[in-house]
């Protein structure tokens, strides 16, 4: 399984979309954003970036070429969550989450992403 760091601002997705290219299928990525709570507004909003630069990327792919389907789950703004999700989306499978949005939900995600080898 491929190892990327967490994406920003989507430039990411370009290098670890050209280590793909040329495979067939679909590759998960995991997203652990806040879509409800405290955060949720720029949660949402951040939602929309990924899943545009996502969109563009596989549309820009060769015929057969592997594809980028988001695994999304809501942390809603509560570490416990996020910590739970990190957890859920590593037992899918995979190798990368984007998110989330503040320092303290990164802290609580960050020993189970270590834990599970997930980026």
């Amino acid at each position: 399984m491929r190892r990327i760091s967490l994406v920003a601002e989507g430039r990411l997705f370009l290098s670890w979309g050209a280590a793909v290219a040329g495979e067939t299928g679909t590759q998960g990525v995991g997203v652990s954003l806040s879509l409800s709570g405290e955060y949720g507004e720029s949660g949402r909003k951040a939602l929309a970036g990924v899943r545009m630069r996502v969109d563009d990327h596989n549309a820009s792919l060769a015929p057969g070429a592997r594809r980028i389907e988001l695994l999304v789950r809501d942390d809603k703004s509560d570490a416990r969550a996020a910590a739970d999700n990190v957890a859920d989306l590593a037992g899918a499978g995979v190798p990368a989450i984007i998110g989330p949005l503040s320092t303290g939900l990164m802290l609580a995600m960050r020993p189970g992403a270590e834990k599970h080898r997930v980026a």
